[in-house]
């Protein structure tokens, strides 16, 4: 036979088509999802691997964005699948350990959730948050229909880590409404996960972590016009006014940044079709003012008092924070410069997106004063100089408000990357560079000290995020058989101080001579499991102070400090699995 009689009679070898390479892909997305719960399953704490399944899972998502028709069957998908990926970042730690209590607000809150369980209405123990108790009463509400029997805890981590799923789908129609492409806006979503603060708020599981939930929403009936739409937004307003002590003004500074970009940028756009109105910021501060005025005239006094105690140590006055500041950096630079590094992820893309977005592609005004509204966010979004400006002001605290024009502006800069003719290169490797780019980035920031204090990639100088059970079980023994005789470092203190099991002094020492100050306390903990990866915070001073203010003066101590020299085996009154107690000679 001829060679074109036998060609005839070959079979047609099978087409991938972009079905079947969606339908790959979502499979191979369902297997690392696998493989990341089986990663935590086995292990006690989580590995590096688990970090790099992660950061897989955002290739993948990438990969599906940038290569495929995105139909409307495809971006639900993609927007499931990037809920599942933020829901096992967050709950990879908080329903993994025994006890996750981030930055220690989560003990209070918690015995505030108790408290209410106990006595069914909202008491003085709540604090500062006696008018702001809608959080507590939410989660106090789920533990009843269990009938008293599911873990405060548990619930209110699961809860956090459902409303943040819910933040991934707002951030992607918020990025539509303001008149972003479907790629772009599915990758701001993406972005969401790829922020270590938004991460960590959504373990946090705090009243401020839902506030800033609510204002994504509540952006949804910003960018619309009407009545309303306009009653919608100051409703979300109210409920984030009763929900958080100081969201508001947070709220108020960002969308302010974005009125002035919005009104002096040029535009053929006329007053009636701008988002952000006078009136929206006047009435934000009214409600917040008010609020403040009838159910809360302690935390005004204090807002007012913080103004004026930054903006004295603005002038010239105290500067605390800066001192700290310098000194984590002189002490440990590569350390903390190395888990800056996602953020500089994000502000490069930022960057690129303002330069090159609006010449690549058709960015509306709305997007326009997005993209710059995202810059000019980067000063109080990311760590950097601004947070010299005064510890009481948490800068930082504006990053919880300002991730979705975060996101949306790398996204952006993203596809200019992409859009962009360069010299040398094919369309396929450009892709596949802004591929391994964005999986670089998902990796640090899964890995890095703020969001995996379990186990970072670079360890910075504060202390883990949770304790162990047996920790917990420890600490409980001893209030409960020594009452209020006991000193131990700051985070236990935290603990002992929403605990009914029993009180605790934090330790007063000078770190110098290592001269312990007990002073009528006779027991010092240590978490000895702890002090063996990293130090332990306590108040330095010369001699021993009544009544200390912890922020004023906390240091840390590793395990070679001499604060920890006076410890003798003879001395030992309490051993268990990585917490001893010491009496005083």
């Amino acid at each position: 036979m001829s060679d074109g009689v036998s060609t005839a009679f070959e079979p047609e070898r099978p087409r991938v088509t972009a079905r079947h390479e969606f339908a790959l892909l979502i499979a191979l997305f369902l297997v690392l999802q696998g493989v990341s719960v089986l990663l935590l399953a086995r292990t006690a704490v989580r590995p590096i691997t688990y970090y790099a399944v992660a950061a897989a899972m955002v290739a993948v998502i990438v990969i599906q964005v940038l290569r495929l028709d995105l139909t409307r069957s495809r971006v639900s998908a993609i927007l499931l699948e990037i809920a599942a990926l933020m829901a096992n970042l967050i709950w990879s730690v908080t329903l993994n350990y025994h006890y996750y209590f981030g930055r220690t607000d989560v003990f209070g809150h918690e015995s505030s959730i108790q408290s209410l369980l106990d006595v069914h209405h909202v008491t003085g123990a709540f604090g500062e948050y006696e008018a702001f108790p809608l959080w507590h009463v939410l989660i106090a509400s789920e533990a009843m229909l269990f009938d008293g029997g599911a873990d405060t805890l548990f619930l209110a981590f699961l809860t956090s880590g459902i409303a943040f799923m819910v933040l991934i789908a707002t951030v992607y129609l918020l990025a539509r409404r303001f008149g972003f492409t479907k790629d772009v806006s599915l990758l701001a979503a993406l972005l969401m996960c790829l922020q270590p603060f938004v991460i960590f708020s959504g373990m946090y599981a705090i009243p401020r972590s839902i506030a800033s939930v609510l204002f994504v929403v509540s952006l949804l009936a910003l960018v619309r016009t009407g009545w309303r739409y306009a009653v919608l937004f100051l409703g979300f307003a109210v409920a984030i006014a009763v929900y958080h002590t100081v969201t508001i003004p947070f709220i108020i500074a960002t969308l302010s940044v974005y009125y002035v970009i919005e009104r002096y940028l040029p535009s053929m756009t006329n007053d009636q079709e701008y988002v952000v109105r006078p009136a929206h910021l006047f009435a934000l501060a009214g409600i917040q003012l008010g609020y403040w005025l009838i159910a809360a005239p302690n935390i005004l006094a204090r807002v007012v008092t913080v103004l004026q105690e930054s903006l004295i140590a603005g002038i010239g006055g105290g500067g605390q924070t800066e001192t700290e500041a310098a000194s984590e950096f002189i002490s440990m630079p590569f350390h903390e410069l190395a888990n800056y590094v996602p953020f500089s992820f994000l502000l490069l893309f930022i960057l690129y997106g303002v330069i090159r977005g609006p010449a690549v592609s058709r960015i509306s005004f709305r997007g326009k004063v997005v993209l710059l509204t995202s810059l000019a966010l980067s000063a109080v979004s990311f760590p950097g100089p601004l947070l010299l400006v005064g510890e009481q002001l948490n800068i930082l605290r504006f990053s919880l408000y300002t991730a979705p024009f975060i996101a949306i502006g790398a996204a952006v800069g993203v596809v200019a990357a992409l859009r962009t003719e360069f010299r040398y290169g094919t369309s396929d490797l450009k892709v596949g560079l802004v591929v391994v780019l964005l999986l670089t980035s998902g990796f640090v920031a899964v890995s890095n000290d703020f969001v995996a204090s379990d186990n970072p990639l670079v360890e910075r100088e504060f202390y883990t995020h949770y304790f162990t059970e047996a920790e917990v079980e420890s600490f409980d023994a001893v209030g409960e058989a020594a009452g209020d005789d006991v000193m131990s470092d700051y985070v236990t203190c935290r603990y002992y101080s929403s605990s009914p099991t029993g009180e605790c002094n934090i330790i007063q020492a000078d770190p110098e001579t290592g001269d312990v100050h007990f002073e009528g306390q006779d027991l010092l903990l240590v978490r000895e499991g702890e002090l063996a990866d990293r130090p332990l915070q306590f108040y330095a001073t010369d001699e021993y102070v009544e009544d200390p203010a912890y922020y004023e003066s906390l240091e840390y101590a590793d395990q070679d400090s001499p604060v920890w020299d006076g410890r003798s085996s003879s001395d030992r009154v309490y051993d268990s699995e990585g917490v001893s107690v010491y009496a005083d000679d």
